[in-house]
């Protein structure tokens, strides 16, 4: 008799500029499927179409600009848990100018955590959104990882 595994949780990692981003969630990746996750990565004009049939996991958005929040409702239609980190999140100007670029309130509100890269980051998207400021965790980004030696 064949034995059924019950599948790995699905982990969906979106990427758009490969020489920035490629390494680092290369690392991610293997650092989750290292966990137990099964992880798909793909560039994300191939990926975030055919999410919309792939089974149920965590999708992993690269922003949370304003113009994002029905593409995150349709992963979230489709069954999947939607969490965020923002590429650009390390160094802003000010707070305000960060999350008028860069955070929309809705999506914010939409999604279930947005991954900071450290205390300054946390701090001002909780400044900017002091009641979505649950949202915010601090864990920095794989890219710093990168940096780590040995």
């Amino acid at each position: 008799m064949r034995h059924l595994r019950a599948s790995l949780p699905k982990l969906y990692l979106p990427i758009e500029t490969k020489n920035r981003e490629l390494d680092a969630r290369l690392l991610f990746s293997a650092f989750a499927a290292q966990d137990g996750w099964s992880v798909v990565l793909g560039g994300k004009e191939e990926l975030y179409p055919r999410l919309r049939w792939a089974e149920p996991g965590i999708v992993i958005e690269k922003s949370i600009q304003l113009g994002v929040v029905q593409r995150i409702r349709r992963f979230k239609e489709a069954g999947h848990r939607v969490c965020a980190w923002c590429e650009e999140g390390l160094h802003f100007f000010t707070p305000e100018d960060y999350c008028h670029r860069k955070v929309g309130r809705e999506s914010l509100q939409e999604i279930e955590q947005l991954f900071a890269w450290g205390n300054e980051h946390a701090n001002a998207v909780r400044r900017v959104y002091p009641t979505l400021g649950s949202r915010i965790v601090v864990t920095g980004n794989s890219r710093m990882d990168l940096t780590k030696g040995g």
